[in-house]
């Protein structure tokens, strides 16, 4: 589920859009302010908020513009390569690179 939900963003960027998404899952480590909103989980006052703060704000195209360019953080090939880093950091016994992955 945490994938789709990281995907559905991705998703937006990659057509322009900034996205609102509550703070669940893997959504709270991927918008960053310029792309993207955060708003609580189960509020739907919250999400109301955000979407009217980034329908009617004036910075609306820049934040379509940075949303496109966050997109493109998220190629295939840097997926593959920071897998690859993890996993090669877990063969090489390096505890950095297991704790960060486990969100320790």
């Amino acid at each position: 589920m945490r994938i789709l939900q990281v995907r559905s963003g991705m998703s937006g960027w990659a057509a322009g859009k900034p996205i609102v998404a509550s703070g669940i899952g893997g959504m709270p480590e991927v918008p960053t302010p310029e792309c993207g909103l955060l708003v609580a989980p189960g509020d739907p006052e919250d999400l109301a908020t955000g979407l009217r703060t980034v329908l009617c704000s004036k910075d609306r195209h820049a934040m379509s513009r940075a949303a496109l360019a966050r997109s493109g953080e998220f190629t295939l090939d840097k997926t593959a390569a920071g897998v690859e880093q993890v996993y090669r950091s877990i063969l090489e016994g390096s505890p950095r690179a297991t704790a960060s992955t486990t969100g320790r």
